[in-house]
């Protein structure tokens, strides 16, 4: 891993200078932006008095979200995550992770709340220490990747660090799901454990496992399911995917015919996937660990 200050500035291409200026003008390089949330069927979510649901991001720009690209793509994007991982890795996606619970009859499906912010800086420093940098390296990359003390959403790097730091829970649901022979899979906030045999009453020692960690789950995202199931955006079967019942609706919809190609593309993928076997989305394609 990295371990000098000037190891890390030579593979993000700054100098002392630059990057003390960055440091010293974070301020600046961060913006506020409110995203409309919507439903699985694409309607906007509102609140009780019938105004619309706001997501707040706070995406880089400039010199920073340059060097956050950097910081993904020359050191995050090496560092390997387990398989249950399955948002934001490359070679995995929303369909391998549904093919992942193919086979199984019972779900339990939950959502981090406020996946983002509510991972501080000191987590992103503690998992970069744990994974080999040392602590100068650390406090440099979380003071470059963080703001205002937490994870902003809608950065270059926010993703994987997320990913990163989360799997302190995952190993600890992983061997909980191992004890009880349930599959567990995450994608980046949304995760899903299925069995082929009923495990209702585990649901409780589950969300306890992710709450003991100072998060929090979506109460109305959070459910058990018996039979097809909609995971991450994919019906699982017994033998085979298909596209959940709001996607063919939404095919009905006038929408462009470009939109309709993709729709229809996306659809087929899904149903050919989804006749493979959970082997193939156990062991995709991915970018390997190597020394930086």
């Amino acid at each position: 891993m990295i371990e000098s200050q000037k190891h890390l500035l030579r593979l993000l291409r700054l100098d002392k200078v630059q990057l003390e200026n960055l440091l010293s003008n974070l301020d600046f390089y961060y913006y506020q932006m409110k995203k409309v949330k919507k439903d699985k069927k694409g309607n906007i979510k509102r609140d009780a008095e019938g105004d619309p649901l706001y997501r707040v991001l706070y995406p880089s720009k400039g010199n920073l979200k340059t060097i956050q690209s950097c910081i993904k793509d020359r050191i995050l994007n090496q560092l390997e995550l387990p398989i249950l991982v399955q948002g934001g890795v490359r070679g995995r996606d929303n369909v391998s992770n549904a093919l992942i619970h193919k086979g199984n009859k019972y779900f339990f499906l939950t959502d981090i709340e406020k996946f983002f912010p509510s991972i501080r800086h000191f987590q992103v420093y503690e998992m970069l220490v744990s994974n080999g940098f040392s602590p100068t390296v650390a406090g440099i990359i979380t003071k470059l990747t963080t703001y205002k003390g937490r994870l902003p959403q809608g950065t270059p790097t926010s993703t994987a660090l997320a990913n990163l730091t989360f799997c302190v829970v995952d190993a600890e649901l992983s061997a909980f799901c191992e004890e009880y022979n349930l599959t567990f899979t995450r994608f980046v906030d949304d995760i899903t454990i299925s069995s082929k045999k009923p495990f209702k009453q585990l649901s409780g020692p589950i969300v306890k496992i992710i709450t003991r960690h100072g998060y929090s789950i979506s109460k109305k995202k959070t459910a058990y399911k018996i039979g097809p199931t909609n995971v991450t955006g994919a019906s699982v079967h017994n033998n085979f995917l298909t596209t959940t019942p709001e996607f063919t609706e939404r095919l009905g919809e006038n929408i462009t015919a470009d939109s309709l190609a993709g729709k229809l593309a996306y659809r087929k993928r899904v149903h050919s996937v989804g006749k493979e076997r959970r082997k193939s989305a156990l062991f995709p394609r991915n970018v390997k660990e190597r020394k930086i």
